[in-house]
């Protein structure tokens, strides 16, 4: 018994540890060194302080936290942005960011990312079809 509680406490913090890796390898990195991340890049979507510049690791950060806050009370962070004169989502508005967009759209990304998408679909269906 008291070993299936230390599993499950050592399976949490894994997965603690695993968002926190995760949302700073795709999140905040990018967006503090480009003002961008892959996906934002592919619809020609980027990010500036409320003053234009560059993101700072720590808007970076905020933004990064508290995105999640913005979704899980029914989406209402981000239906604030239809009330909004600069369109700023709960998260935005208490990283101090603003959403921008270009008017050229990168295509080569949305390829880059839609064959990587096919990859990791084939490389997980093969696995399932010939395990071991």
């Amino acid at each position: 018994m008291n070993r299936d509680l230390l599993n499950i406490n050592a399976f949490i913090i894994f997965a603690i540890l695993s968002f926190l890796l995760f949302n700073i390898l795709y999140f905040v990195i990018p967006l503090s060194l480009w003002s961008t991340t892959i996906g934002k890049k592919c619809f020609g979507i980027f990010l500036r302080s409320e003053m234009g510049e560059k993101l700072t690791f720590k808007m970076a950060v905020v933004r990064t936290l508290l995105q999640p806050l913005s979704t899980i009370f029914f989406g209402l962070g981000y239906r604030s942005v239809l009330n909004d004169p600069r369109k700023q989502a709960w998260h935005d508005k208490k990283a101090h960011t603003v959403v921008l967009y270009t008017k050229k759209k990168s295509y080569i990304w949305q390829i880059v990312l839609a064959i990587m998408g096919f990859l990791l679909f084939l490389i997980q269906y093969l696995r399932s079809v010939f395990p071991g």
